[in-house]
């Protein structure tokens, strides 16, 4: 019964630790917004456009943080949004920064 508990802990941290794995941080800037649709067109600095639903009070110039999904495969072309939150806009960080 011990070794079936251990097994049980051992496999359990191993699937969390492969679901951590295939996540990773990333910024981005919105660089569309359309009401209409509800979404924003964002880049990251790699260059890779995303689509995101939900504007709610975001304009272009704005900063998005995400955590993003890469299904376990190398290609970031089939990496999904898993979760974004706002993070300030670009004059912002001018006027800091000069």
């Amino acid at each position: 019964m011990k070794k079936f508990f251990l097994l049980a802990i051992i496999t359990v941290a191993m699937l969390c630790q492969s679901a951590l794995a295939d996540t990773y941080p990333t910024l981005f800037v919105v660089t569309e917004t359309d009401e209409v649709s509800d979404s924003m067109l964002m880049v990251d600095f790699n260059g890779f456009l995303w689509e995101w639903y939900g504007i709610e009070d975001t304009f272009p110039g704005d900063m998005i943080a995400a955590i993003m999904d890469d299904l376990g495969t190398a290609e970031v072309y089939d990496d999904e949004i898993v979760a974004i939150r706002y993070c300030g806009w670009l004059d912002a960080w001018q006027e800091i920064a000069g």
